[in-house]
């Protein structure tokens, strides 16, 4: 796990506690408290990103920082620095060369924070997409902003009120604005953004932003086809070779596989094996199919009998704060866990996959209802609907997907909707990074500029691999793995009990239609059901947890 913290404030510096609301006792870590009321620092466990805290005289900076970046040689050579220099120390340097210009040069996943104590100027930036993600709280007179937000959480007398209006569009399955949180008072830096602050302003600027409007790709269909292969070949190669012994999850789909495939032949050109982890027996023949076609590859079945998903969603909440990452911690955390006790430094994963990788249309959320129907076996929100128009978010609902409607670039709604910020949470608490090839900004501009109906059923990744991948998995689409964990909420009973003495938790959901619809998922599941059920407990433990007193609360969960 690696985290950054600053604060520009007027009295005590709360960056002590900051620092440890997110890391263990004795963590290496660094801190510059200065006497202006500024005050940076970092914490590094073993895995995270590389990091590192810096002064330089000369131009009044300081600097505080991660980063794991993709264009070391090109850096290094602009820089006139030595190939062996870290990346935190490269991001750094870049900075001091080109201050804000730095922002579109450096590449990769990175996070910093600088305060230049002559020009009284504060600038906190994150990368284009957002693996690394940046919180802050802004109010007269105080500043402080994280990477993780339990960090922000613990500043002094900071109030855990939830946003409701955030609440109340991600239990809709609807997009919330790029940088708004379920905290009201806690708000989150967008992908491809900076903040440049100083005692009388607060300056938001847009460096990079996800656009459709991307010159359409020049050549055949043939020559766009070479152009989407070796873009994401690219963007594969850069991370796998940027970290030491990364691993990749397999969740069963067909993204996951040519992520997996596609690293497997990379590295076998270097004499190098990769593990592939997956937490499905159902996908045991063609995994091990897969195994068979690459000699360097080898499919480890990862045992989750143990994970009950209720446990799975109250932790994910506890470690991210947020309840916007419903869906996948039942499977993510026990791969998360097993790479970390193999020794592995990072996870490849494919989430993203679905708006470049293999865009197949608009998503199945599209035009779902924001309040169940009585007549629907299939809820897609289990919010009451009186909740919803007692206080007032029906419009903001219908507007929201009116919005979406009228939207010409679903792909863009898509990409902008999709974040990634929990598996980096999750994994820094395993001491690990996520990495996601299916993310990177060159690769995303290639997708989109290629004609959208080329992607009808998937034709690119399924051309790109052929050789790669064995029929069984190239032509079909496999299930999840989501079976594995259903016989566990049979015991999810004292969990609804404690949400409806909760009264926020029962103004909000609708818990007879909850304990419905997870009886109608045990029985015959689907993804919509699952993904459903997913959200209304993830909520519940958010609102749940908002109340609880302000404690190390990533620790206790991660222990």
């Amino acid at each position: 796990m690696t985290s950054l913290c600053a604060v520009l404030t007027v009295g005590p510096s709360p960056l002590p506690a900051m620092l440890y609301a997110v890391a263990r006792p004795g963590t290496p870590n660094a801190q510059h408290i200065g006497l202006d009321g500024v005050s940076l620092g970092f914490v590094q466990e073993a895995g995270g990103r590389s990091s590192g805290l810096w002064t330089d005289p000369a131009s009044g900076w300081t600097w505080t920082g991660n980063a794991r970046l993709d264009n070391r040689e090109e850096l290094c050579a602009t820089l006139h620095l030595p190939p062996n220099v870290s990346d935190a120390a490269l991001a750094y340097h870049a900075f001091l060369r080109f201050e804000t210009r730095a922002l579109t040069r450096i590449q990769g996943d990175w996070q910093f924070a600088a305060w230049n104590a002559r020009q009284r100027k504060m600038v906190v930036a994150r990368d284009p997409f957002g693996m690394a993600d940046l919180y802050y709280h802004q109010s007269p007179g105080h500043f402080a902003c994280s990477s993780l937000i339990n960090a922000v959480l613990a500043v002094p007398d900071l109030s855990r009120q939830p946003h409701w209006e955030h609440l109340v569009l991600s239990l809709s399955n609807l997009p919330c604005p790029a940088d708004s949180t379920a905290y009201r008072y806690v708000r989150r830096l967008p992908p491809g953004h900076a903040l440049l602050l100083t005692p009388e302003n607060c300056q938001l600027l847009a460096y990079a932003k996800i656009d459709a409007h991307v010159p359409p790709a020049r050549g055949s269909a043939d020559d766009q086809q070479l152009l989407f292969e070796s873009s994401f070949r690219l963007a594969v190669e850069s991370r796998v070779r940027s970290v030491l012994r990364p691993a990749t999850a397999l969740s069963g789909g067909f993204n996951s596989s040519a992520l997996t495939a596609t690293a497997a032949r990379l590295l076998y050109s270097s004499g190098e094996n990769l593990v592939a982890l997956s937490v499905a027996p159902n996908l045991t023949p063609p995994l091990a199919s897969l195994a068979k076609w690459h000699a360097n590859l080898h499919v480890r079945l990862v045992s989750a009998a143990s994970q009950c998903p209720v446990a799975a969603w109250h932790s994910a909440v506890v470690i991210t704060g947020s309840p916007d990452c419903h869906s996948h911690p039942p499977w993510q955390l026990p791969l998360l866990a097993e790479a970390q006790a193999l020794g592995h430094s990072a996870l490849l994963i494919g989430q993203g996959g679905g708006g470049t990788l293999s865009w197949a249309g608009r998503p199945a959320w599209w035009r779902r209802h924001w309040f169940p129907s009585p007549g629907s076996s299939e809820p897609s929100s289990l919010l009451r609907p009186a909740f919803v128009q007692e206080h007032g978010f029906a419009e903001l609902l219908r507007h929201t997907q009116r919005r979406l409607d009228a939207n010409p670039h679903p792909r863009v709604a898509l990409l902008n909707r999709n974040d990634t910020f929990h598996w980096s949470a999750l994994a820094g608490a395993h001491g690990m990074q996520a990495i996601n090839p299916t993310v990177d900004p060159s690769f995303i501009r290639t997708c989109l500029s290629l004609p959208p109906q080329s992607f009808r059923n998937r034709r690119p990744l399924r051309r790109a691999t052929e050789g790669l991948l064995p029929d069984s998995i190239r032509l079909h689409q496999n299930h999840d793995a989501i079976s594995v964990f259903l016989p566990k909420l049979s015991n999810a009973e004292a969990a609804m009990e404690s949400f409806g003495s909760h009264p926020a938790i029962a103004e909000l959901l609708d818990l007879p239609r909850l304990r419905q619809t997870m009886q109608q998922l045990i029985q015959s599941p689907t993804p919509l059901q699952y993904r459903t059920v997913a959200g209304a407990f993830s909520h519940a433990f958010f609102i749940r947890h908002a109340a609880e007193p302000r404690n190390n609360l990533v620790n206790r969960s991660a222990a």
